[in-house]
């Protein structure tokens, strides 16, 4: 179990309660997950050229910690548009090892990528010999990175590994855009606010204590849980774009199957 927390604005131009609620989301977050944190932004005007370039950290500490430092203000200081943030339970790959630490990167296209869930067989998926981390959630970034645009990328993560429980947030490195989508095995809520500002974390119940704790913040204007197997791509003006996918057809455990490539079989009497 892991956590996700994060925000998109439409503006460069933050609430003044944005900067304390977004530490405290990270900071309650931390009850799903405390061997690592870890956070990528994208920051607008990063390079010479005048386009907007992914900041991203990580390590193996606590929220309640790692969240407190320069490296966190400048989150704030720098105008960013858009956060994504991940607590880790270590499931597969040590944490003191920072590698396996989220965000993971997609190897093609600079794809920055959080997931909450468990991504099963990713030892076996062709993406494998391509990793540089023990940690199953980077199969899912070199498969949204390897289509031909990442809203497609994502889309395939749930043909290409149905039995997983995933949700996920996602950059775009390029572009700045948002990703956001998940299957039935693992949750994301998410609050709206006026002008443009959109909070998420896996559980309402997480939004509700960071918003007990932050002065002055209003109340959402609209909330929901996001929906199974639906996909949104937000862009840096706030412009929404969703698809719903169709949920996968689960092979038979007890046959020999294969699917966009990645062929498994296994023995034993499982039941479907």
């Amino acid at each position: 179990m892991c956590g996700l927390f994060g925000f998109h604005s439409a503006s460069q131009q933050h609430p003044s309660w944005l900067r304390a609620f977004i530490r405290h989301l990270a900071e309650e977050t931390e009850s799903r997950g405390y061997h690592a944190t870890g956070y990528a932004y994208w920051k607008p005007r990063a390079l010479p050229n005048g386009k907007g370039q992914v900041w991203f950290n990580k390590g193996p500490f606590r929220a309640s910690l790692f969240c407190r430092g320069k490296d966190w203000d400048s989150i704030f200081n720098r105008h960013s548009q858009c956060l994504i943030g991940h607590t880790r339970w270590a499931t597969s790959g040590p944490a003191s090892e920072n590698k396996n630490n989220h965000p993971h990167f997609g190897g093609s296209r600079p794809v920055v990528l959080v997931h909450n869930g468990i991504v099963n067989w990713w030892e076996r998926s062709k993406y494998t010999p391509r990793q540089v981390s023990q940690c199953d959630s980077e199969a899912l970034a070199l498969c949204m990175a390897d289509s031909k645009d990442p809203m497609t990328g994502a889309s395939r993560t749930f043909d290409e590994f149905p039995r997983s429980s995933f949700a996920c947030a996602a950059l775009d490195g390029r572009t700045g855009d948002l990703y956001l989508w998940r299957n039935s095995g693992s949750p994301l809520h998410v609050w709206e606010f006026k002008r443009g500002l959109t909070v998420w974390a896996s559980t309402e119940e997480i939004l509700c204590r960071a918003w007990l704790r932050t002065s002055k913040v209003p109340e959402p204007s609209k909330e929901w849980e996001f929906p199974a197997f639906d996909l949104a791509r937000v862009d840096l003006l706030g412009k929404r774009e969703t698809v719903k996918h169709k949920p996968p057809e689960l092979p038979s455990y007890r046959e020999a199957w294969t699917w966009k490539g990645n062929a498994h079989w296994l023995d034993g009497d499982y039941n479907a």
